[in-house]
């Protein structure tokens, strides 16, 4: 009898060291896809106040971006410097939402709708855009980082 206790007892201790490892790599987890949410914050921020330097550690060496035109922007030097002339400039206005968000351990994706303008001196928009941005993130080891950058064109919201 005695030898049953122990046995039922050792399982016990077994099964709550199983239970607090589990929760544990679930917390583990957690604290990832709230990573994701986190970065992808700090690039949509960093885009609306033309920050480069709090843009250029969300992306990845070998991001692409697909501009709303059409145009293709390879790797990290190309899609930096397209920003840095955007952010240049003063009468931009750039304001995002964002609409879905997706993630597991490694991948994360947002999508986000957003309203460009421009403005001239006198503060008259000479320019209105509207797109759909989808953004896909990858975990590495430098955290997560934007790999692909899609921006499509839609009709103007009102």
């Amino acid at each position: 009898m005695i030898r049953g206790i122990k046995i039922t007892k050792n399982l016990g201790i077994a099964f709550v060291l199983f239970l607090g490892f589990a929760c544990s790599q679930q917390k583990g987890l957690v604290d990832d896809l709230q990573s994701f949410t986190t970065t992808l914050d700090v690039h949509l921020e960093a885009i609306a106040k033309g920050n480069l330097e709090q843009l250029a550690p969300t992306v990845s060496e070998s991001v692409i971006m697909i501009g709303p035109d059409g145009r293709k922007y390879d790797g990290k030097d190309a899609f930096m410097d397209l920003h840095k002339n955007w952010f240049a400039s003063s009468n931009w206005k750039w304001d995002g939402r964002i609409l879905k968000t997706e993630s597991s351990d490694s991948l994360g994706f947002g999508l986000v709708q957003y309203k460009y303008t421009e403005n001239d001196p006198a503060g008259h928009v000479t320019l209105e855009s509207n797109a759909y941005l989808i953004l896909v993130f990858k975990n590495s080891a430098l955290g997560w980082q934007l790999t692909h950058d899609q921006n499509t064109s839609i009709p103007t919201i009102k």
